[in-house]
């Protein structure tokens, strides 16, 4: 009888290895041979090893196997043992210690399909009356199991890098109709030298949850489902732990959670402004807005793109240069857009407006720098709490306006105040992390930064435009009352955008990385990404057309109902604009800016022209129908040309490499 006896171990634990294949060697089993595989730590789960091991001892050709953990000690096994186990089991395993408690197998819990060990009340190295016991599974830190049983089950299963590896084969095993037990007469020692690894609870859960999609039935499911807030809770500190580990999933869940309040937030304004203004009044409220975003693009100079690409989070003077150019800029585009709005419309009213709310100009340039600095720290999470804070405060004080019937110009005045003192406080924070040192921008620098980014400024205007220029086509042709009721329905789509905003920015520092040192990666997670964010964004989109109807007109007035249409068509635009968001950040970092530039002219050429021809004729439902056709045409232009550009650096890549 041959025995080929795989210790599976890492750098750290090689003598340790060596030192067990020492001690097998002493039992003077005939026909025995030891093999050690040692594992790259955090790259080779255990699984790997195992089936390196049997790869190694193929030409050995042996009757039986043992897999061991090098952490082993008290061992005694004998041929006859091994013989035993093999005559009563197919796969077993042996009566052991593991801290102070004593094992024997494994039970997998019927309902959730947890594993856990057996204790036993005996003492450590009895024998039982009971020699030979059936179990669900065995512990692999000793495993033993013929080749008949190598031959039917196949090798181990190297998706689970650690822990569930034993309790999945020993599974499989049992399906082939083979024998799963413990021989209780032989007992050895565990020292478990898992239990210093800081992941073993976050890899434990990760290997349960693969082990129970694998083996889970429907019983198993709605069990788990009823269970899911106890096991939430139950792994609270865990998921908490690794989220805060994982800095672009921290970023990302904290952008897109602090984004979804804000935007629930202005959701709640938004119910109080249309129970207590008129379409027109809102109408108004919406193209003050508008007046004020359509240059605000230009305000940036393309400089937010320009720093989360292109600084360096230790260019400190680089970045206080970047602060005044912003703010200067601010400037001039407020008085740009008062300008326009003054020799364009005409209407003293809308100017007024306009002119208290222009501090949020200023205000975006200074938080939009903070923006830049904490995304280059990997600490976006701040400039996030610090926008819950603020807009939770601001969205207060105007219901308190609204409900008052203080009019538009108590509400801009109070925006424009408390936008002014949030640019002061988010100013002196960011002096905090910086040490900013303002100064007038020099002429020479403003050509440097445009220079590398007017695409971006090209890029930001048009696709701002991009997005406002139906609600200035409706107001021409229509009027106050109908811009209203468009921007009732749309308000409810805006609310979804910020899932392909925050994706952009948290997804950049990986993006980046992988264009650095591992190519093929960038492809896997582009496809990845996309089927994610499309797949949601369609579900969400179906769940709002059918639920649509049902709620929306409990929150919107008689006046707005008409919304409730726009929302169910615009919303199917969703999942094509998440694709491109994907997309076009990938364009981004490939320098492929002017690409995505030649894309929203084409898109705003068909926009305008669209609504010019069918708004006079269909009103908001042509501007609604041709947002859907303008996003599925974003999205069949962008995907193929972001794999182009990743095909062109593959090649330009490998032709410097040979």
């Amino acid at each position: 009888m041959k025995v080929a006896v795989i210790i599976i171990a890492i750098k750290g634990s090689k003598k340790y290895a060596t030192a067990l294949s020492n001690k097998f060697k002493t039992l003077r089993i005939a026909g025995l041979r030891t093999f050690i595989v040692i594992n790259q730590k955090g790259k080779e789960g255990y699984s790997a090893g195992v089936n390196k091991g049997i790869a190694m001892a193929k030409e050995f050709r042996p009757d039986i196997y043992v897999i061991a953990n090098p952490d082993l000690t008290n061992l005694k096994i004998t041929k006859s043992n091994l013989v035993e186990g093999a005559r009563n089991f197919d796969l077993w395993g042996y009566h052991f210690k593991q801290g102070k408690r004593i094992f024997t197998g494994g039970d997998i819990d019927k309902n959730r399909l947890t594993a856990g060990l057996r204790t036993s009340s005996v003492h450590f190295g009895n024998v039982q009356n009971e020699s030979f016991q059936s179990v669900d599974f065995v512990s692999g830190s000793l495993i033993c199991f013929t080749k008949k049983t190598l031959s039917k089950v196949g090798l181990w299963n190297e998706n689970y890098h650690m822990y569930y590896e034993d309790v999945e084969y020993c599974v499989r095993a049992k399906k082939n109709g083979l024998r799963v037990g413990v021989v209780n007469k032989v007992a050895y020692e565990h020292l478990e030298f898992s239990k210093t690894n800081k992941d073993k609870e976050f890899q434990l859960a990760v290997s349960w949850v693969r082990f129970f999609i694998a083996n889970a039935g429907l019983r198993n499911w709605l069990y788990e489902l009823l269970r899911l807030p106890k096991t939430l809770f139950e792994y609270r500190t865990l998921i908490f732990d690794q989220i805060k580990k994982r800095p672009f999933v921290y970023n990302f869940m904290t952008l897109n959670f602090t984004s979804l309040a804000i935007k629930m937030l202005n959701f709640v304004l938004f119910l109080f402004l249309v129970r207590y203004f008129t379409a027109n009044q809102f109408g108004l409220y919406n193209l003050v807005w508008a007046q004020i975003g359509l240059f605000m693009p230009l305000a940036d100079l393309g400089t937010t793109n320009y720093g989360i690409f292109h600084l360096k989070k230790s260019s400190r003077r680089e970045f206080s240069n970047l602060f005044s150019l912003r703010l200067v800029l601010s400037v001039v585009i407020a008085t740009v857009t008062l300008i326009y709005t003054f020799l364009v419309f005409k209407q003293k009213e809308l100017f007024f407006l306009t002119l208290l709310s222009s501090p949020v100009v200023l205000s975006n340039a200074v938080s939009g720098s903070f923006l830049i600095y904490t995304t280059l720290l990997s600490r976006t999470y701040l400039a996030s709490y610090y926008s819950l804070i603020f807009n939770t405060a601001l969205i207060g004080i105007l219901i308190g306006l609204v409900v008052g019937r203080s009019g538009l110009r108590a509400l801009f005045l109070a925006e424009g105040i408390w936008f002014s003192f949030y640019a002061v406080f988010i100013w002196l924070r960011t002096n905090q992390l910086v040490k900013l040192h303002i100064s007038w921008p020099k002429l020479s620098y403003l050509k440097s930064i445009a220079s590398k980014s007017y695409m971006y400024i090209l890029l930001t205007f048009f696709a701002g435009l991009y997005f406002k220029i139906d609600l200035l086509i409706l107001q021409y042709f229509k009027g106050l009352a109908v811009v209203g009721i468009y921007a009732a329905g749309f308000k409810f789509f805006e609310a979804l955008i910020f899932l392909g905003a925050s994706y952009t920015i948290a997804a950049t520092p990986i993006y980046k990385q992988h264009l650095l040192d591992d190519i093929p990666a960038v492809k896997k997670k582009i496809i990845r990404d996309s089927v994610l964010l499309f797949s949601l964004g369609m579900l969400i989109a179906t769940v709002s057309w059918f639920a649509a109807p049902l709620v929306l007109p409990l929150a919107l007035g008689k006046e707005f109902v008409g919304g409730v249409d726009v929302f169910r068509v615009v919303v199917f635009a969703l999942p094509f604009l998440l694709v491109s968001a994907v997309c076009m950040n990938v364009l981004y970092l490939l320098k492929k800016v002017h690409w995505v530039v030649m894309i929203f002219v084409l898109l705003i050429v068909l926009n305008v022209v669209g609504n010019v021809i069918f708004v006079p004729l269909f009103s908001y439902q042509a501007s609604a129908i041709i947002t859907v056709l303008c996003e599925v045409l974003n999205a069949v232009l962008t995907v193929p040309l972001v794999f182009k550009a990743y095909e062109d650096i593959g090649r330009r890549r490998g032709a410097m490499q040979s």
